[in-house]
């Protein structure tokens, strides 16, 4: 290219650096263990677009969607206030990029995102065709409640992991006072004095027993919680445990997402009231289409179904549903 031929002067060629490596952003023509002396680099966006870059075609071999190889996690409970972290894995050639998305939605779409929430990706350097997806939220609250999405998807395809990272923010009732710290005897905070091999004595607020654990004849409750307000008198609770925190003075105090009298309601926008879950009910999550949904006594169950040549076969369950050639028939009693 030069006028004098000094660019394929031997002399100035020994200077150049006989090998160099990629860029991360680059594809290695040959793949990363081709062994030739000046591998050629493309950009990683030239991979699998149907077109010949890399003078022995490699850019355009081996191109497959991705596939999952690591789900996050099923069900993650956080703080409201801390950290929020989902991984995912996925393999695909070209690497795949990893989404999220909550509630079918964009994650962090309440206006107030600043930063919170990142989408990080990294490529396992001893397999360019592996990426791990992070999902950060920072400072967490109860709009970052629901249903997490991992998406894998490059030039070839897309996928959803399955199932989705059920993700449930517990928020402290400020309502409810905290219990008390932990005195030296284990006496579920109702005594501070214990004989020398560990029995509670003077035990107070209605209880009884070698370590305060009970409830004293007349009155109701579990004593087990460490408040004042553990037994009470009078007729057994009317309060739904599922939704109840505590009883005090005879009227029920609700978990965070549950109301009414008796706390056996969910709250609006929320539903599936239960006794796991540490806020009584679970945030809806309606596909970005609606915030408010309902709660349904049905259940579901798995009916594993033999299959010939494509027709069902009848089969005895212990259910209520009967399979006639292709065709679903529901009848009462089971066969």
């Amino acid at each position: 290219d030069c006028d004098d031929g000094s660019d394929e002067d031997q002399r100035y060629c020994e200077l150049l650096p006989r090998q160099r490596h990629c860029k991360p952003s680059e594809f290695h023509c040959g793949g990363p263990n081709a062994t030739t002396p000046n591998p050629v680099c493309i950009p990683r966006s030239f991979q699998c677009d149907g077109y010949n870059d890399c003078p022995d075609r490699s850019d355009e071999i081996g191109c497959v969607k991705p596939a999952v190889v690591s789900s996050p996690q099923r069900q993650i409970q956080v703080n409201a206030g801390q950290t929020l972290t989902i991984q995912c894995q996925a393999r695909g050639s070209p690497a795949p990029y990893i989404n999220w998305r909550l509630n079918w939605g964009h994650v962090c779409n309440d206006g107030s995102d600043n930063g919170r929430c990142t989408m990080a990706q990294s490529i396992d350097p001893h397999d360019p065709s592996l990426v791990t997806g992070t999902l950060t939220v920072l400072n967490v609250h109860t709009a970052d409640g629901g249903a997490y999405s991992c998406e894998a998807l490059n030039n070839q395809g897309f996928i959803f992991a399955v199932p989705d990272a059920i993700v449930d923010i517990i928020i402290t009732d400020p309502r409810v006072s905290p219990r008390p710290p932990p005195s030296p005897c284990n006496c579920h905070g109702h005594s501070t004095q214990c004989t020398p091999d560990g029995r509670c004595i003077n035990c107070q607020h209605n209880t009884i027993g070698d370590d305060c654990g009970t409830c004293a004849p007349g009155y109701q409750g579990d004593a087990r919680r460490g408040t004042v307000y553990d037994c009470v008198s009078g007729r057994p609770s009317r309060c739904d445990p599922s939704g109840t925190h505590m009883e005090r003075g005879g009227r029920c105090i609700c978990k965070y997402n549950v109301e009414g009298d008796l706390c056996n309601q969910c709250k609006r926008s929320h539903y599936y009231l239960n006794p796991v879950t540490p806020n009584g009910c679970l945030a809806c999550f309606c596909s970005g289409v609606s915030t408010d949904c309902t709660s349904t006594d049905w259940r579901r169950q798995a009916v594993p179904l033999p299959l010939n040549n494509w027709n069902a076969v009848p089969k005895t369950f212990a259910t209520d549903r009967y399979e006639a050639g292709n065709k679903i028939q529901q009848r009462q009693g089971g066969r």
